[in-house]
């Protein structure tokens, strides 16, 4: 939140409790963020999302267990989730 109050973010990397509404930003949030920047990274695709453009965690999972980069890491996967 900015001095004024405005808030900026992107849907698809909002964490889950600024999904929700108005709370404030906590370290956790700048980790889900970056987490779903990696899986980016990862995947070389934009993270699916929700009808609200928020983080589909489910349709994450069947993703990155499908996709071949990922499927032969299952510790990786399960660490992405787990964060």
């Amino acid at each position: 939140i900015d001095a004024v109050g405005a808030t900026g973010r992107s849907a698809a990397y909002a964490p889950p409790e600024l999904s929700r509404g108005n709370l404030p930003a906590t370290p956790q949030s700048d980790r889900w963020a970056f987490l779903v920047t990696v899986v980016q990274t990862l995947t070389g695709a934009f993270p699916p999302s929700d009808a609200e453009g928020f983080l589909d965690l489910a349709a994450l999972e069947e993703d990155l267990r499908a996709r071949p980069i990922t499927r032969r890491r299952p510790i990786l996967v399960r660490r992405v989730l787990a964060a």
